[in-house]
């Protein structure tokens, strides 16, 4: 159903002259804006005059839909449950609220304050109150000196969305964020379309970064950083080392990362590291949002990264072991016996998480135990073979204390292998809200 509706409430006006305190300017409001229909929202106590209007008028224009009980008038809540109704019923026949106007001009108060409220929660744009310039003692408009003035609810509505906004962000939910700001800015005054973009381009930034698109990220981070955010959102705002730091990861994704790995190890375990600092904030956030098994996989993620970036340290690789080193070729040479490892074709080796901290061990870093000790215990040994919900059970919220305490054990053991860059990356990582705790350092 489509066309233009008007809602208007039905108070008492002054009992001694009714007609023109009360009935004129409804019907002055009825008569401007070429309406499909006209919802007249009276009291118990006003459906006969509220009947009246209708019968004046064209056969089925005007709806009579009156509060439910006696004294509801004087009740807001009774008020804002009817009329709320009234609205979504209208929404649901398919009006848009665009096409919706709410007059409140002609009730008590509580019905008045009621109705905008109703129409500001359903988002319709367009309040009538019927006033003038001309008041007589009581400071009442003097009959036949109305002026209609159409107002506005989109300063509360889209405020209230963005709260809404906000909160969502805190908790991660970046997505919906987006989705609860995509609109029509055009329709806005300029400040909050302001608003609205900044804060939708603060959600598409996190939204890069939360699914490590470092790219993207550092991208849509230079146009948040640019605009000034809303009232309220400035522990969400982005700068200027934020865009640094995601530009610096994303050079090494989308450079060379082979003749990095061949010319610059070292360099590229800090790159290893700075991913490390970055999936243990995300594993984090996936606790808090109780996305336990995605958590898991970071938490072996990280395992697996740590390792590796203490071979690059050192100057190994873990996906081309040389056997020109002597420890490496005993290893090699030893796990050759039993099992069923495979030379590259130019004949270095690759090394998964397990083999990785056993040849730490061997090359007397301290972190081989540590990570070997960590990679036996249930938890990480049990996603060897499968990454994605390991045996038959999904990691679940009574899982949680331990993903927490991994991911804990996990950042110093980072810390352990970079010292103070660690502690640096750590806090850039955990930029993104919400921000998993702090851990100090060992």
């Amino acid at each position: 159903m489509s066309g233009r509706t008007l809602l208007l409430t039905v108070g008492t006006g002054n009992t001694e002259d009714v007609e023109n305190s009360l009935l004129n300017p409804l019907r002055k409001s009825m008569a401007e804006g070429g309406w499909d229909t006209i919802v007249l929202l009276p009291s118990q106590e006003t459906v006969g005059t509220a009947a009246r209007l209708r019968d004046e008028g064209v056969e089925g224009l005007i709806v009579v839909n009156p509060l439910p009980d006696k004294g509801d008038e004087y009740d807001p809540d009774r008020c804002f449950v009817h009329f709320d109704q009234v609205l979504a019923d209208l929404l649901h026949q398919g009006r848009h609220p665009r096409d919706i106007t709410a007059d409140i001009t002609r009730g008590t108060k509580a019905m008045s304050a009621a109705l905008a409220l109703a129409a500001t929660r359903h988002e319709v744009p367009t309040l009538r109150y019927v006033t003038g310039d001309q008041r007589d003692v009581r400071h009442m408009v003097v009959p036949g000196t109305e002026a209609i003035h159409d107002g506005t609810t989109l300063q509360l509505s889209v405020r209230r969305r963005l709260d809404a906004a906000r909160r969502l962000m805190q908790h991660g939910g970046f997505a919906g964020v987006e989705t609860l700001l995509d609109g029509d800015d055009g329709a806005m005054p300029a400040d909050l379309a302001a608003w609205v973009q900044a804060a939708r381009a603060l959600a598409e930034c996190y939204s890069a970064w939360d699914r490590l698109d470092f790219d993207a990220a550092a991208g849509l981070a230079e146009i948040a950083a640019a605009m000034t955010p809303p009232p309220g959102w400035d522990a969400l705002a982005v700068d200027a080392a934020a865009v640094a730091w995601l530009r610096d990861i994303a050079s090494v994704d989308a450079g060379c990362e082979a003749g990095m790995r061949a010319d610059d190890r070292p360099a590229f375990a800090a790159h290893l590291g700075r991913l490390c600092a970055e999936i243990i904030a995300n594993g984090r956030r996936r606790v808090i949002q109780q996305q336990f098994e995605d958590a898991a996989i970071r938490a072996y993620r990280c395992t697996e990264l740590i390792g590796q970036a203490r071979l690059f340290t050192l100057g190994h690789d873990s996906e081309r072991m040389s056997v020109e080193n002597p420890v490496i070729a005993k290893f090699v040479k030893e796990k050759r016996k039993d099992s069923a490892l495979k030379p590259n074709r130019d004949g270095t080796y690759p090394f998964g998480r397990e083999w990785v901290a056993r040849v730490l061990r061997r090359l007397g870093d301290p972190l081989g135990d540590a990570l070997f000790d960590f990679g036996k215990e249930d938890a990480v040994k049990a996603r060897n073979l499968s990454l994605l919900i390991h045996g038959f059970r999904a990691t679940g919220p009574k899982d949680s204390a331990i993903l927490v305490d991994q991911f804990s054990r996990l950042e110093g053991f980072l810390r352990q292998a970079f010292g103070e860059d660690a502690g640096r990356w750590l806090d850039l990582a955990a930029r993104v809200p919400p921000a998993g705790p702090a851990v100090p350092a060992p």
